[in-house]
Formats: structure tokens, C-alpha cells, sequence
């Protein structure tokens, strides 16, 4: 990589981001790290917050939530890392991570993890990524505060839909574990209220609910960023 790229953001987020960092991991070529593919059941724990756990995941399918007493933080989907932001080898996790349907995984060795990175020449621009999405996470979620519920409500749905789910020319369909009562908790709402807000978004065509499943106007969503 050249002196220049390294201050560009979109060639950093193309070459260190996710998919990159299992490949490099995977790589046994001149430094082997232990792994292990894993397989969880839907609500099995991958780890427990304010625990100290050795191990950070590259998931390969499958969907996870992280939450701290109780209430939901974030969602962690395939390609994506999990518990990477506690990487020193003693350090207690702020989150407790669990499997909402059946997900592979692959393990590292968190202090393995380090070693690789700090031995490859530019391994530190990986950690700088993965931090730069997680601040960018945490700044967008703050941003949403400032909106009113209903506003949050859609524009969540929106994200979840885009990131996990499926889109075609008019629709954005949700995978069926994003419950009312799961996305209710995300926001920090009570589940009745989260189905009241799909009662009034079904009766405004701004979403449908079909078999279980939520679905979003597709226009209605392209207007909605909150964020432009």
C-alpha cells in the first residue's frame, strides 16, 4: 500500500475491513494462529459480560445480539466481529453475546489475534477499522436519540432490514427473529408499543406485517435518512 492510500477512508474500509481480517487470520502462510469453526443454537451464549474470555468471533453465519443487563445493544450478522472491542486478553467484556438462530462462527485467540496483527506490517490499520465502524455505531445511535420515537422506529426497521435482511424493487423485508418485542428492546420500548407503532406504520403504508414478518415501503425508507 502506498504512503497516500494509507489516509484514504474508502481504501482502508475496502482492504482492513472484515473480510479482509478473516483472511488474514485463516492464512497460515507465515504465521499460524489457532482457530476452531463453531457452531451455536439459537440462544446459546457466546460469552458473558463483565467475564473476561479469551476469544474474539468472525461470524460466518447466523445473527447475534449483544446486551448489557438486559437490554439489547447491537446486532452482529455474517462477516461481521464480535468481541473485538475488549482485546486485551484479561479484560471483562462489556456485553453478553448470544446466538438469535443457528450461527457458525469462526474463534481466534484474542492475544493470538494481537500478535499476528502487530507482526504483519500494516495489522494495525485492521484495529483502527474495526474502532473507526464502532465509534461511527455508537454516533449515529446518539444522533438517533434526537428523533421521535415513531421517526427511530422506521428508521431502525430501515437499517435492520438493509443490513440483514432482503431488498427487491419495492420492499425491504426483515428476517423473521427481528420480533416486535426484539426490536422494542433495542430502542427501549415495551413490546406493546413497538406493535402499536407497526399498527400505525400498517395504516399509514409505510410498512406491512406478512406472516410474522415485518416489511418496509422501500420509498418510504429511501426518504428517511435521518443521517443526510
Amino acid at each position: 500500500m502506498s504512503y497516500m492510500e494509507l489516509f484514504d477512508k474508502d481504501i482502508i474500509s475496502q482492504k482492513f475491513g472484515n473480510k479482509p481480517l478473516l483472511g488474514l487470520l485463516l492464512d497460515d502462510t507465515y504465521y499460524e494462529i489457532d482457530k476452531k469453526q463453531l457452531f451455536f443454537k439459537k440462544n446459546d451464549t457466546l460469552f458473558h459480560e463483565d467475564e473476561a474470555h479469551e476469544y474474539i468471533y468472525i461470524i460466518e453465519s447466523g445473527l447475534c445480539e449483544g446486551s448489557r443487563q438486559g437490554h439489547i445493544t447491537q446486532f452482529s450478522g455474517k462477516d461481521e466481529i464480535v468481541g473485538m472491542e475488549n482485546m486485551l486478553e484479561n479484560e471483562v467484556s462489556s456485553l453478553t453475546v448470544k446466538a438469535l438462530e443457528k450461527t457458525a462462527v469462526w474463534r481466534f485467540s484474542k492475544s493470538q489475534v494481537m500478535s499476528k496483527l502487530m507482526y504483519t506490517q500494516e495489522g494495525f490499520l485492521f484495529l483502527y477499522q474495526h474502532m473507526r465502524t464502532f465509534n461511527n455505531d455508537l454516533l449515529q445511535k446518539e444522533a438517533l436519540l434526537l428523533e421521535d420515537t415513531k421517526s427511530r422506529f422506521l428508521f431502525v426497521l430501515s437499517q435492520l432490514g438493509k443490513i440483514y435482511g432482503e431488498e427487491s424493487q419495492d420492499q425491504i423485508r426483515l428476517p423473521k427473529i427481528f420480533t416486535k418485542k426484539i426490536i422494542g428492546n433495542y430502542l427501549g420500548i415495551t413490546a406493546s408499543h413497538a406493535s402499536y407503532l407497526c399498527r400505525q406504520l400498517e395504516s399509514e403504508g409505510m410498512l406491512e406485517t406478512n406472516m410474522n414478518q415485518i416489511v418496509v415501503n422501500k420509498e418510504v425508507a429511501m426518504n428517511l435518512d435521518i443521517f443526510a
